[in-house]
């Protein structure tokens, strides 16, 4: 990664659903939040300008962390900063891989590929993902 670049987009809270889910980490059965949000209107000068960049969307995103989830308050507005995030080590993907918890951690990656050279030999994947901050402005 080399230089930091950040997009800034305003969505306001619309749903939360609950669903029965299972702790991998832990090992038992959690409650599973799942959050909606939808770009803002032009209600506002500043979201006027948010607007016309983002005029339609959709940010969805499951947590099993219930303090996160009941930190939102319904049709609040709150600032999302997407920021590349390093790229995780091949060792450690061919680790998750290997062990089976892929399924659970691919959520962070937005793409994951890897291609053999002519003799067989696996050229580095390409590991990119997205690490979010939520910055709430009540």
């Amino acid at each position: 990664m080399s230089e930091s670049k950040e997009v800034v987009c305003k969505f306001r809270f619309v749903a939360m659903r609950t669903a029965e889910g299972y702790d991998f980490e832990k090992k038992q059965p959690t409650l599973l939040y799942d959050l909606e949000f939808v770009p803002v209107s032009r209600t506002s000068e500043e979201n006027k300008k948010f607007w016309q960049a983002t005029p339609s969307g959709l940010f969805k995103f499951s947590t099993v962390n219930a303090e996160a989830a009941k930190m939102f308050q319904f049709g609040h507005e709150y600032y999302v900063t997407f920021r590349e995030a390093p790229a995780p080590s091949l060792t450690n993907m061919l680790s998750l891989m290997q062990t089976g918890l892929a399924s659970s951690k691919m959520h962070t990656l937005s793409s994951f590929s890897s291609t053999s050279t002519s003799n067989g030999t696996l050229n580095k994947p390409d590991c990119r993902h997205l690490k979010l901050s939520l910055k709430v402005k009540v």
